[in-house]
């Protein structure tokens, strides 16, 4: 799905999700029409600009894309800014649409957090891959005791407990009856904290040590290139749209094995 923040008229949002859905499914339009509960003629107004979507079906279509409550509010006021009939009103739309697409610019404002530590808590918790590693191998079938954690990880058992101990205290897991537990919630770094890099460095130093031990399900994929500044931007905003759904997607189903993605996209 397309990322309603980099639009700031709606028809041409709906016009670049047909583009894009219609190639592999002919019946997309249909489908979302019937969502907003309008005849495709009224639509086909709407994507020419000779009538407007009202906020009840901007609401339904809203639903239909499965829009979160940002993007839903800054995808209303879209539409009200498609019927506002005075320069002034137009105007103070604009701004909340800016404010909105402003503070979705940082992806931490974009996915979920449930777990808040403190500052001394962060600085252990992301000086090491160990102990997000070791977190997220929890609910998996390795991740029940030490001594099969400590040989997935291939590193020594103490360093396994100590990390579990940690954990354990800032509330990250728990052991029951000898077994170890890992507790719901997500944490997150923003893109200006002190330990931002470090945290980025520790993962990308263990991919670099996993390539001496390629599977083929890893993927390595490196790809310098020359482009315009106009794809290179459309590039970064495509990756950052995908995080959420990437993120959505590592929470459904039963947790069996340990993965993690590295995206490195940066002019050089």
């Amino acid at each position: 799905m397309l990322d309603i923040y980099n639009y700031d008229d709606y028809r041409l949002f709906f016009k670049d999700v047909l583009q894009s859905q219609e190639r592999t499914d002919k019946k997309y339009r249909g489908r979302l029409v019937e969502a907003m509960r309008i005849s495709t003629s009224l639509f086909s107004q709407i994507l020419k600009g000779e009538k407007n979507l009202s906020s009840e079906q901007g609401l339904e279509a809203a639903a239909f894309f499965g829009f979160g409550d940002k993007e839903t509010d800054v995808f209303m006021l879209m539409i009200e800014l498609g019927r506002a009939g005075s320069v002034k009103l137009q105007a103070r739309l604009k701004d909340k649409i800016q404010i909105l697409q402003s503070e979705a610019k940082s992806i931490s404002a974009r996915v979920p957090k449930d777990v808040v530590l403190s500052d001394v808590d962060k600085a252990t918790y992301y000086s090491s891959w160990l102990y997000t590693g070791v977190r997220n191998l929890l609910p998996t079938p390795a991740g029940k005791e030490l001594k099969t954690i400590a040989e997935k990880l291939g590193v020594p058992l103490e360093k396994v407990d100590t990390a579990i101990q940690f954990l354990i205290e800032v509330g990250l897991c728990e052991r029951k009856n000898g077994q170890l537990y890992y507790k719901q919630g997500f944490t997150h770094l923003d893109s200006t904290h002190p330990m931002i890099l470090r945290h980025h460095q520790n993962w990308r130093q263990r991919a670099i040590a996993k390539m001496d031990f390629y599977k083929d399900p890893h993927v390595h994929y490196t790809s310098p290139m020359s482009l315009s500044a106009e794809g290179a931007q459309k590039i970064r905003d495509y990756l950052r749209a995908n995080i959420k759904e990437i993120i959505n997607l590592s929470r459904e189903g039963n947790p069996e094995i340990g993965y993690c993605l590295n995206i490195d996209w940066y002019e050089y």
